[in-house]
């Protein structure tokens, strides 16, 4: 090897070293600060007081240039407000209460991390005014308080040497906030702080992450306590097993606002420490009167030199914490800006007024339409006839309009093509709603127009597609309702018609004479039909041929065999009174046996529904009570499936149910 390649190798040797004692000599800022808050290393408010609303002041830490805040600016509601110059903080005006708690696991011991931030807690404490108060918990296996709440040094001095853990112990971090937290909940009225040192992951606590964050959130008055979590991230042959816990630290320090330190070396504490009593003297207040008239949730956006917070506060109120802070999340609106200008809403409200003014005319012809022809000619066989000046001045209806005669038929034609026409005008009929089909079609697509563009300029597309979906459903909903209800009604007046029948042809009466008699007896729907078919007869149509009609009409199987029971008889001969009289009889019972039926299978019906709501219903309340609980079955993609899963399982044990309970008769 050559003279000149072993000095090159030597040199690089050199280099190497130097660059590793280097690297473990530095230390000038050995901390990480993890703040989870964007820009909060420098800027963060804490207290926003708005009680009165010409003077509301405003509460911030700023760590950076002092010279820098001469170029603060405050938006409220984005728009600039005239702010005072800010005024620092002295720790004599702030009546301030802080709980240390330190963990003491065999990890912290061996480290020397808890000997770390035994000494400077002593240095914070004796170095700190006599207005503050201070309490020690530490946590091992367990949480102990090891000194309650007080101004006492001498106390505290002596609290935080008997800290002697074992060897062994393990970490019960959020016990250990939860003890913390209680302290601080004895003093209420003053400012609530949490140093929290640990260099593990909670593996003994009886509380959990969720309830440590929610008693930071409450802390006092429910302004919450400010959070400095320091963590090491040492790994050494006790933590091995249980290294630090970034994430629950980084989600407690969001519950109550503060910093997240994280330190490679348990002798760093001391450095972290250093920075949160930097934080604590580099508090300043402002001041600056909202513009008239502001009320409710307002947002506040502080600039310093290019680092920004957000704080969110309700006019007229203290907002503390970051709860009490956090800004008012408003959801982005799906209607199109332009309808947002004056301009827009006039054109919006003109839409809905059109559309609206729409279907009105067009129920008001309906309503007010005039007898057709064929209602006019078929008067003197329904209600008699009257004669006059009605009967030239009858026709038309809705049809008369040149234009709704347009739309009417191409309505028709469309429904016709779709093959669902005939269907409509049947369920109409049942329903006994006097529109003809193209009518009532029309009527329905000028609801959904309306209800859409009424939706729409509401809320924005998902209200619109909301609506529509309502206004697609209830048009036949309603439809069928009304003719279930009538269908219903017209089988229950059957076994009665039936034998108002038999008496009458036992009076006498022959069959035509006998329907024509019952029929101003009976009430609707049942008299209904039965005139319909008497004036259809008189028009010439054989009788048994309109009883048929009318059975198919209103979809009644009984009545159906009712008349299949006339035409036999008519066609062998043999008593029809007494025929109509066991018919009847056949239907009151068949009629007991099917209630009797349903009372039974009530038990099986009712769990049906209590089976298929319970689990929505279960759910909703959870919701409401906790929803970051629920929020993964809606967010992860397991949870999804589940959710789907569960879903159309529901779905399918309701209906097989149903199907259980559901007997013919």
């Amino acid at each position: 090897m050559s003279l000149r390649r072993r000095f090159a190798i030597v040199l690089a040797t050199l280099l190497a070293l130097a660059g590793v004692f280097a690297t473990g000599a530095s230390g000038a800022d050995p901390v990480i600060d993890a703040t989870p808050q964007k820009g909060a290393n420098k800027l963060q408010i804490s207290k926003i007081d708005a009680s009165d609303p010409k003077n509301v002041t405003v509460r911030f830490t700023w760590n950076g240039d002092i010279q820098a805040l001469q170029s603060m600016t405050i938006r409220q509601n984005g728009n600039q407000v005239q702010a005072s110059n800010p005024t620092a903080l002295t720790d004599a005006k702030i009546n301030r209460a802080m709980a240390i708690v330190i963990g003491t696991s065999g990890s912290m011991v061996a480290s020397g991390g808890l000997n770390s931030a035994i000494a400077k807690s002593r240095q914070l404490i004796d170095n700190a005014p006599a207005s503050q108060e201070f309490a020690i918990v530490t946590f091992g296996s367990q949480a102990i308080v090891q000194q309650t709440m007080t101004g006492d040094k001498q106390a505290l001095d002596k609290a935080l040497e008997q800290i002697k853990p074992g060897p062994l112990e393990k970490t019960a971090m959020w016990d250990g906030v939860v003890a913390g937290v209680a302290q601080l909940n004895t003093l209420p009225k003053f400012e609530h702080n949490l140093i929290l040192v640990t260099d593990g992951t909670d593996d003994s606590s009886s509380a959990n992450a969720r309830s440590a964050q929610g008693a930071v959130a409450g802390s006092g008055d429910g302004s919450g306590a400010t959070v400095f979590a320091m963590g090491i991230a040492e790994q050494n042959a006790l933590n091995l097993k249980n290294p630090l816990d970034q994430q629950g630290l980084s989600d407690l320090v969001s519950a109550g606002g503060g910093r997240l330190f994280i330190v490679s070396k348990a002798n760093q504490v001391g450095a972290a420490f250093d920075q949160v009593t930097t934080a604590l003297g580099n508090e300043f207040t402002t001041t600056f009167a909202s513009p008239a008239g502001t009320r409710g949730a307002n947002s506040l956006t502080m600039t310093i030199s290019g680092t920004t917070a957000q704080a969110g506060f309700t006019m007229g109120g203290v907002a503390q914490g970051a709860t009490g802070l956090a800004p008012p999340i408003v959801p982005p609106s799906s209607t199109p800006a332009f309808f947002s200008t004056p301009l827009g809403l006039l054109l919006g409200l003109g839409l809905i007024a059109l559309a609206v003014g729409v279907v009105a005319f067009l129920v008001i012809q309906m309503v007010t339409a005039r007898q057709s022809a064929l209602e006019a000619a078929l008067n003197p066989y329904t209600e008699g006839y009257a004669g006059g000046q009605e009967d030239e001045e009858a026709g038309g209806g809705m049809s008369d309009n040149a234009l709704l005669q347009r739309a009417l038929a191409m309505t028709e034609s469309f429904a016709e093509k779709q093959g669902f026409l005939e269907n409509v005008e049947t369920r109409l009929e049942m329903a006994e709603v006097p529109l003809k089909a193209s009518e009532a079609l029309l009527i329905w697509f000028g609801v959904m127009i309306a209800m859409t563009l009424v939706g729409f300029l509401i809320g924005g597309l998902l209200i619109a597609l909301v609506f529509l979906v309502i206004a697609v459903l209830g048009g036949p909903g309603f439809l069928n309702y009304k003719a279930t209800s009538r269908q219903r009604k017209f089988e229950q007046q059957l076994p009665d018609t039936l034998t108002l029948l038999a008496g009458a042809l036992r009076a006498g009466f022959s069959l035509m004479q006998a329907v024509d008699a019952v029929s101003q007896e009976v009430q609707n729907p049942m008299g209904r039909e039965l005139r319909r078919v008497v004036s259809e007869s008189r028009l010439g149509r054989d009788l048994e041929e309109a009883l048929d009609d009318t059975a198919e009409r209103m979809g009644s199987p009984d009545f159906a065999w009712a008349v299949m029971a006339i035409r036999i008889q008519r066609e062998v001969g043999g008593n029809l009174a007494e025929l109509l009289l066991t018919v009847a009889d056949t239907m009151i019972q068949r009629e007991r046996l099917r209630r009797e039926v349903k009372a039974l299978t009530a038990e099986g019906r009712i769990s049906a529904y209590i089976l298929a709501l319970l689990p929505p219903g279960l759910g909703l309340v959870m919701y409401v009570a906790n929803p970051e609980y629920m929020h993964p079955l809606f967010t992860d993609i397991l949870g999804q499936i589940l959710l789907g899963i569960s879903l159309l399982g529901m779905v399918v044990g309701f209906f097989w149910m149903q199907k259980v309970v559901k007997i013919e008769i």
